[in-house]
């Protein structure tokens, strides 16, 4: 593993880059070099997220394209919003489907929405 580093003497901060090996000896350059960050302060380490890879194909590639050429933010940004906002999305269905799951459960609710669909149906008229 190879290590660079470099120290700001203003905020006694010490960054480490260590490249990992690729497969077939070497350390890799380009996009095979994968680059971890850990910032020192002091005993306190923090560390860069793992970086993720995909294959997105040419449709999902042309949607991620669109996605960060109107919110105007890179490739990866957008990537990051879509999961993001993909994740809220489906906690929010799950928590809808339980809400009518216990709905369904309620008798006098069922009665009162069938009275309120039935009214509809009278209000609606001949068509």
């Amino acid at each position: 593993m190879t290590s660079l580093g470099t120290t700001d003497r203003r905020s006694r901060r010490r960054t480490v880059r260590r490249a990992r090996p690729i497969a077939g000896g070497g350390v890799g350059v380009g996009p095979a070099l994968r680059m971890y960050c850990v910032t020192r302060y002091g005993s306190q380490v923090a560390s860069a997220p793992h970086p993720l890879s995909l294959r997105l194909g040419r449709d999902g590639l042309s949607a991620l394209d669109e996605i960060a050429r109107r919110r105007g933010v890179s490739r990866a940004e957008a990537a990051r919003q879509a999961i993001t906002e993909t994740a809220e999305r489906e906690r929010r269905r799950g928590g809808l489907a339980a809400e009518a799951r216990r709905l369904m459960q309620d008798k006098g609710y069922v009665r009162e929405a069938r009275d309120v669909a039935e009214l509809m149906e009278t209000l609606r008229g001949p068509w």
